[in-house]
């Protein structure tokens, strides 16, 4: 669930050193995703934090995948898929 009060200086600290700037539709786009598990209303601050958040989400799995693959865990793409697939029907059973 999204934060309760504003954003925290860390964090917006680290969308300043992205140099985030969302176009309006892309903001709009996010705003309508995520308003409702909100409990106040989203801003385009908010979106932006979003986006980065999910940004950092997104390369520590590529980090961790990639230090499987270093480990032996993943050998292959289709190991990759063979995973994926395997924890999607997992989350469906």
């Amino acid at each position: 669930m999204l934060e309760a009060a504003g954003s925290s200086p860390g964090r917006l600290q680290r969308l300043r050193d992205l140099g985030l700037q969302l176009p309006d539709a892309t903001t709009e786009a996010i705003l309508a995703v995520w308003q409702p598990a909100a409990q106040r209303p989203l801003t385009s601050s908010d979106a932006r934090e979003i986006v980065a958040n999910l940004h950092g989400m997104m390369r520590l799995l590529g980090e961790w995948a990639e230090q499987d693959r270093l480990d032996g865990v993943i050998q292959s793409e289709s190991d990759l898929t063979a995973f994926s697939q395997g924890a999607a029907s997992h989350r469906h059973a």
